[in-house]
């Protein structure tokens, strides 16, 4: 399930773990995406899905920057101020994204990295955003994972209209997750988990 909200100033998103209000999301079209519409101000997308590892793997995996470039079609680059290292809560690195035409340098921050969570968010950048991951173990050697994002564009894309720009980032959204997935079973399969 994917969900995208928009927000302002005033109406701060929820609480990032915290699902959209089902009575305030507005369906669209076929394309299995949702949206809350308040003005415009910022997206927050949801996106639930499962990876045939154990929450243990997964988080070696997804809270290591470098992995970065093996799944997110965007990525560019990373530089980890902590060479050769996982993220740890406080630790930053930085990361270069192409997406829409423009390219972008971001300063990252690790704001939590536990068992089965994991959050980050920018320093510094032209674009603010942040993500946090939920993880639960499902059947077998299976995660259940919970991944919310919130990014606030304000005027970086110039006159590109927002339906435009979030129907692009979802669909970069699920074709991304789609190759995590897809990298994930290759994982699991592989001899060193037999």
């Amino acid at each position: 399930m994917q969900q995208v909200l928009e927000t302002t100033p005033e109406n701060p998103p929820p609480n990032m773990a915290t699902p959209a209000n089902p009575a305030q999301v507005e369906s669209t079209a076929d394309d299995g995406h949702s949206f809350l519409i308040e003005n415009g101000h910022s997206f927050l997308i949801e996106k639930s899905y499962r990876v045939p590892v154990p929450p243990a793997v997964f988080m070696g995996f997804i809270a290591n920057p470098a992995n970065d470039l093996r799944w997110q079609s965007s990525c560019d680059r990373v530089q980890p101020d902590q060479p050769g290292q996982s993220c740890r809560t406080g630790s930053t690195y930085r990361i270069w994204f192409a997406f829409f035409g423009k390219k972008m340098e971001f300063q990252m921050r690790c704001d939590q990295r536990q068992e089965r969570t994991f959050s980050y968010t920018t320093v510094k950048g032209p674009v603010s955003f942040s993500g946090h991951y939920q993880l639960q173990p499902g059947e077998g050697d299976a995660t259940d994972v919970t991944w919310s994002f919130r990014v606030i564009p304000g005027r970086f894309f110039g006159v590109v209209p927002r339906s435009l720009l979030k129907k692009a980032l979802c669909k970069q959204i699920d074709n991304d997750i789609a190759r995590l997935q897809d990298l994930m079973q290759a994982l699991a399969d592989s001899p060193a988990n037999d």
